[in-house]
């Protein structure tokens, strides 16, 4: 089952796999907001289901989670280590989501559009945040990055309007294109030291932004990263720019 194959068939229910299924790409039901249970063949080699929601068989994938279902919280088991690009897109129901310690990757668009998503813990475990991982999140109010993640993807959370608080690691080496376009509500932020790129767009129209501290290794500020921050009254650039 390729990329988005099914995705936003938006009246699709519910789904079943066959044993004869070897590979499901990441977006596979993506948009398929009224999916409530993804079942599979009990003969299948490669895939199960657990509680409606798509794992691979030894339960360290994460794949996919039905849009449709209606739980407001959900715990991720223990054992897996990676979430599958647009696993949770458009849960719209869910407000909380347990992560487990030892999942190392949060993949791109795996969030996007959980407009009711408030509370989520990411590991230690995660070293990567993926593009677009929690796009349009409008109701996530806070978030810590741990020391673990070297890299925030493009756009990783842009239209967080709700976002006031951000706390980024010391491990943190470049900050994507658009990560954290339009967070109307992030009012201060202290880039580490250990950030050597910043995006372009980066933080544009973070409109509320009054006060950042930029790292003393930044070597260049590029296109439009504070454009549109109205309130941003003063910024030193540091002498390696």
């Amino acid at each position: 089952i390729g990329n988005y194959a099914f995705s936003s068939c938006t009246s699709l229910t519910e789904i079943t796999i066959p044993d004869s299924v070897t590979e499901i790409v990441g977006g596979a039901f993506s948009g398929c907001t009224s999916l409530k249970e993804i079942t599979v063949s009990p003969d299948n080699k490669n895939y199960v289901s657990v509680d409606g929601v798509l794992f691979t068989k030894n339960m360290s994938t994460l794949v996919a989670y039905p849009a449709g279902n209606e739980r407001s919280t959900y715990t991720v088991p223990n054992g897996v280590t990676q979430i599958v690009g647009s696993a949770f897109s458009d849960c719209t129901s869910l407000s909380k989501v347990q992560l487990p310690n030892g999942l190392t990757k949060i993949g791109g668009s795996v969030f996007a559009y959980c407009t009711s998503l408030k509370e989520l813990t990411i590991p230690d475990s995660v070293t990567a945040i993926g593009s677009y991982a929690f796009d349009y999140c409008k109701r996530l109010t806070e978030i810590t990055i741990p020391d673990s993640v070297t890299e925030i993807g493009n756009y990783a959370f842009d239209y967080c309007t709700s976002l006031s608080k951000v706390k980024l690691p010391n491990s943190l080496t470049k900050i994507g294109y658009s990560a954290f376009y339009c967070c109307t509500s992030l009012t201060e932020l202290t880039i580490p030291d250990s950030v050597t790129e910043i995006g372009m767009s980066a933080f544009e129209g973070c409109t509320s932004l009054s006060k950042v501290k930029l790292p003393k290794n930044l070597t260049g500020i590029n296109w439009g990263v504070f454009s549109d921050c109205k309130s941003l009254a003063e910024i030193v650039i540091p002498d390696s720019v």
